[in-house]
């Protein structure tokens, strides 16, 4: 789960994204836009030919009611969930609304492609899209955590890493400040 795919700043997530493929892991990408700068890495291609986006935000509120209306329990619980959080601050609480409704969105989509594991690359609203994904549709999550997310964000993160199947970063320091955030899910 990406916010822009592909982006040329993050040939990190590219290429962890190409060896996967070479172990015979199907891959697809969910980006809340394509970016478009030329052709894309040639090993990227197909990743970028199947990328599920989620289109203008205009059109979330809309497909997120026809969600609600079609799933309305588990719309229910999940936006009770959402707002019973220890948002940062309200435009945290705010943008949980908005990544709700991205996320209802899509979730048929999502349920639709098949798709068994959710793994968001950065632990902003990029983890809070998986989050609600996976709560809508019953499907795991997990997520990268970077310094962005982890340092500067850090909205919700405790709930962020309770609710992940797998917690990763790249610093031994970063995860050991992810231990002492959540000790009981250190195990991750």
């Amino acid at each position: 789960m990406l916010w822009g795919f592909p982006e040329l700043s993050q040939t990190f997530i590219h290429r962890e994204m190409t060896l996967m493929q070479e172990l015979g892991v199907r891959v697809n990408v969910l980006a809340a836009h394509r970016v478009e700068h030329g052709d894309p890495d040639p090993s990227l291609r197909d990743i970028s030919r199947r990328a599920l986006t989620l289109g203008s935000p205009i059109g979330w509120g809309p497909r997120a009611l026809l969600y609600a209306v079609r799933h309305p329990a588990r719309f229910g619980r999940t936006l009770t969930w959402v707002l019973s959080r220890s948002h940062r601050t309200h435009v945290h609480r705010l943008r949980a609304i908005g990544v709700l409704a991205a996320a209802a969105s899509i979730a048929d989509d999502v349920t639709a492609g098949g798709y068994e594991y959710l793994h968001a690359h950065f632990a902003a609203f990029h983890t809070e899209l998986a989050m609600d994904i996976s709560r809508l549709t019953g499907i795991p999550y997990g997520v990268t955590g970077h310094a962005m997310g982890i340092w500067r964000d850090r909205n919700i993160l405790e709930d962020k890493i309770e609710g992940a199947r797998v917690v990763m970063t790249c610093t031994a320091y970063n995860a050991e400040h992810l231990r002492n955030i959540a000790p009981e899910h250190a195990h991750k």
